[in-house]
């Protein structure tokens, strides 16, 4: 038996060209919609980490409070340890300053008698002044000798005696018989300078 193709070449070709095509069109919408839903999600995980992002950013604003204290306090501590460490010295030289005249005062004859202890003067608060009176002049120098005596108290806090002056009586306008006098001394490392 013979068969006969009754269908005209051109024809036969049209078919299998729209064969084909609708394969290719299928085939290529498959891909766009594939495209479409790879970028689809990838839309939406962009959009889930902006939305995670924001939430962090959102729970950070809360904890920026609680950073910002911490680092107040943190300020805070440094400061009051810088402040403690100022009055534990002031403290010490303040103690040290205290036993000197103490010393100043165990040593001191009984015709000499203080007007002023003063801290301070000169060139800083590791000086320190006292002034008075005595009714000779060999009283301010057995008292200037009995400072500079070794082996004293004083001479271990490294009191440096820098200056004695004595003035005649009637000398600073007053009409007293006593001579007005004044020593300076010099705390040293071991009294008013900080350690």
């Amino acid at each position: 038996m013979i068969q006969i193709n009754l269908i005209p070449p051109l024809e036969k070709k049209k078919r299998n060209q729209t064969i084909i095509l609708f394969y290719a069109i299928l085939a290529f919408s498959s891909l766009i919609m594939i495209l479409a839903w790879i970028f689809a999600n990838a839309v939406s995980a962009n959009m889930k980490i902006k939305k995670q992002i924001h939430q962090v950013e959102q729970e950070s604003m809360k904890y920026q409070s609680k950073i910002n204290e911490i680092k107040q306090l943190q300020a805070d501590t440094g400061q009051l340890k810088s402040y403690y460490t100022a009055v534990k010295q002031i403290r010490t030289t303040q103690n040290n300053v205290l036993e000197a005249i103490n010393d100043l005062a165990i040593y001191m004859p009984k015709d000499i008698w203080l007007t002023s202890i003063e801290q301070g003067v000169g060139t800083g608060s590791n000086q320190l002044s006292i002034q008075g009176y005595a009714y000779s002049t060999l009283s301010v120098k057995r008292y200037f000798n009995r400072l500079r005596r070794p082996g004293l108290p004083l001479q271990s806090k490294n009191l440096n005696i820098l200056q004695v002056a004595i003035s005649p009586p009637g000398s600073m306008g007053t009409t007293n018989k006593a001579y007005q006098f004044e020593i300076n001394f010099s705390l040293g490392n071991g009294l008013g300078a900080a350690k």
